[in-house]
């Protein structure tokens, strides 16, 4: 098998052997992307956005507050030691591969029968080995900087040929992306030689911004990775709201879906115990609720509502009563998580003998209710709980619960999940 095209020697920049001082500063300078392919992935309908220009965006490389990386040269000598298999951002013809960030590198590996090669100093990543065989290539982006506190938007752009990256291998800190498009999709000659090329964009909507960003994803088989460009900044439509001033006294109604059941099992049910089990499983609402006091110090939230949904026997299977409501911002690329709330089991009614699939199971119902009442005092950063039904963690970025009220606007959604087994 022939090895993928190469770029040109005349268009290779001179290797990057450590982050510009610039790029730890934050100084903004013009970049401009590699096209010795023939192609500028920048260039208008090719699939690549800089975020003062995207759909996505909404803040300039470089601004305060911003991050970014771009690999457009995988030279293993930039970043750690000569032949570990990691890169520091480079680019061709970039004046910048990075700004905003204390760290970044990128790393490839895969089993020692399958290496990847950075090939023609470091042009391209291509998973086949001398003998022939390819193999899955799994690869990290390892980036950390000063990013502006709140709602974040980060977001990868790649270039590959032959395959595009494998979406279902994404992560960002162990999360998947909350979207994974392909960009760009065509045939085209790199160097009189036929290719597919692919661009791909993944993004992540983050309830806050973390310390370090941590990707993890992979190619398959004979995949030529060819570019790498990481953005990360403020989520501008979704921007928290400051602690140090009072919310906007409001009060309104937000869905709360029903359980989703599929009709044949809703008919059956009810069919065989009707005072169990209802012909429908309504949606309901939640109320919630802020006001703040005259003075501004004392500030209240309150989230209430209840639906009936199944009540399962754990000793018929691996079924689980464990009910989580997501809300969701809206947002015009993709909407973001900013909340995971647990609702309590209350008015437990267990257990019936019903037929499903022609097997006698216990099943009974329950109602399941969430009623948070919070009180904050933002000069000193303390609140307290007067009512506790049930439970939301509003910052899905940071282990644990970080337990409390989301502070909600009008538009957002929710969507209900029952914990998996």
């Amino acid at each position: 098998m022939n090895r993928p095209a190469s770029r040109t020697a005349a268009t290779r920049p001179a290797r990057l052997r450590h982050l510009p001082l610039c790029a730890l500063l934050g100084i903004s300078l013009n970049a401009s992307a590699d096209g010795s392919i023939g192609i500028d992935p920048y260039a208008p309908g090719q699939g690549f956005d800089r975020p003062g220009e995207a759909a996505w965006g909404g803040w300039n490389r470089c601004d305060g507050g911003t991050l970014f990386a771009e690999w457009d040269i995988f030279d293993d000598a930039s970043h750690g030691a000569a032949d570990d298999r990691t890169a520091a951002p480079g680019g061709a013809a970039e004046q910048v591969a990075a700004c905003g960030v204390t760290s970044a590198w990128l790393g490839w590996s895969t089993d020692a029968a399958n290496p990847a090669f950075a090939y023609n100093n470091g042009n391209y990543l291509y998973n086949l080995s001398n003998g022939g065989q390819g193999g899955t290539t799994s690869l990290r982006i390892n980036a950390a900087g000063p990013l502006r506190p709140g709602l974040t938007r980060v977001v990868l752009q790649f270039e590959t040929r032959s395959y595009p990256i494998m979406p279902d291998s994404l992560r960002l800190n162990g999360l998947k992306p909350t979207l994974v498009a392909n960009t760009l999709e065509r045939d085209t000659t790199i160097n009189g030689r036929p290719a597919r090329l692919f661009h791909q964009l993944a993004i992540w909507n983050l309830g806050a911004a973390p310390p370090t960003l941590l990707f993890d994803f992979a190619t398959e088989a004979h995949t030529v990775l060819q570019m790498v460009a990481l953005d990360a900044g403020p989520l501008n439509s979704g921007s928290t709201d400051d602690p140090g001033q009072a919310p906007v006294p409001a009060s309104w109604l937000i869905n709360l879906p029903g359980e989703a059941l599929p009709p044949a099992l809703i008919q059956s049910l009810h069919a065989q115990r009707p005072g169990w089990f209802p012909a429908e499983w309504r949606p309901s609402q939640l109320t919630y609720r802020q006001s703040v006091n005259k003075a501004g110090t004392r500030l209240g939230r309150r989230l209430k509502g209840s639906i009936k949904a199944l009540f399962h026997d754990p000793a018929e299977g691996p079924a689980t009563n464990r009910v989580f409501l997501d809300i969701y911002r809206k947002d015009p690329i993709a909407d973001i998580r900013i909340a995971e709330c647990e609702l309590k089991t209350t008015q437990k009614r267990r257990w019936t003998r019903v037929n499903i699939d022609n097997r006698l199971v216990r099943l009974g119902t329950a109602r399941y209710a969430l009623d948070l009442e919070l009180t904050e005092i933002p000069a000193t950063s303390a609140s307290r709980f007067k009512r506790r039904i049930g439970q939301c963690d509003i910052d899905l970025d940071a282990e644990g619960i970080q337990a409390g009220v989301p502070a909600l606007r009008e538009g957002d959604y929710t969507r209900l999940r029952r914990a998996e087994p």
